[in-house]
């Protein structure tokens, strides 16, 4: 929706942007599937879960986790294998003893930001988006970094509903929008930019491991509270 035949800039001094009538409703229309996608409330489901910051049992996360994977073409061959290198990739640790000297053993690091980021520009160049939604993407990730750390070090958590919680909020305001007499108000770019990260990285979920692991970092980022873009 957001391109630049429509004078849209990621500079725009008043930090918000504008859609047609058409826009909104279709928009809302994309927004609606998306939300209500089973393969998103799952996903929302499992990165709420693990980021909870109540430890336990993650039995209903692994197994979407695994379930998703089967549905991308993958296998449940060696699944405790799969699962604790995607939670190692993500800087969890297994809770069982027997878990944790199996990491003593491994390979897997966690993902560093640096290389996350790589991958989250590979990402957003492979989905043909205007250069400038491109670089206001990536910029809104880059300044998501501190509270994504926090989120990865177990510092913060993230609450159940968090993760739809903007998507949800750009539907309701653009419906409001059709009712009210004013029509359509313009939209925080900081709100859309994170909507997009979700949207977009919901995408690569259970491809590989590395690829859910970054699809996750980057949901993280567009759920956490507003960055502010310069």
């Amino acid at each position: 929706m957001l391109h630049e035949e429509q004078g849209w800039t990621a500079n725009r001094g008043d930090g918000f942007a504008e859609l047609s009538d058409s826009e909104a409703r279709r928009l809302v229309e994309l927004l609606e599937e998306f939300i209500s996608s089973k393969r998103t409330q799952e996903a929302a489901f499992l990165l709420e879960q693990i980021f909870s910051g109540v430890s336990g049992d993650l039995k209903r996360a692994r197994e979407v986790y695994l379930k998703g994977r089967v549905e991308r073409g993958r296998t449940r061959a060696v699944a405790s294998v799969q699962w604790n290198e995607f939670l190692m990739r993500l800087g969890v640790y297994p809770s069982t003893q027997a878990e944790h000297i199996y990491w003593h053993r491994a390979s897997v690091n966690p993902m560093p930001l640096d290389y996350f980021l790589r991958m989250e520009t590979r990402l957003v160049e492979a989905t043909g988006i205007h250069p400038r939604v491109r670089s206001l993407i990536l910029s809104y990730v880059r300044l998501s970094f501190s509270g994504l750390s926090r989120v990865l070090s177990g510092e913060e958590t993230l609450n159940a509903g968090q993760v739809l919680r903007k998507p949800k909020e750009i539907r309701d305001e653009l419906t409001f929008g059709f009712k009210h007499p004013v029509g359509q108000k313009t939209l925080s770019v900081n709100k859309i930019a994170g909507v997009m990260t979700i949207v977009m990285d919901m995408s690569v979920l259970y491809t590989t491991r590395d690829w859910s692991v970054a699809g996750l970092m980057s949901t993280i980022a567009g759920a956490l509270p507003h960055a502010t873009l310069s």
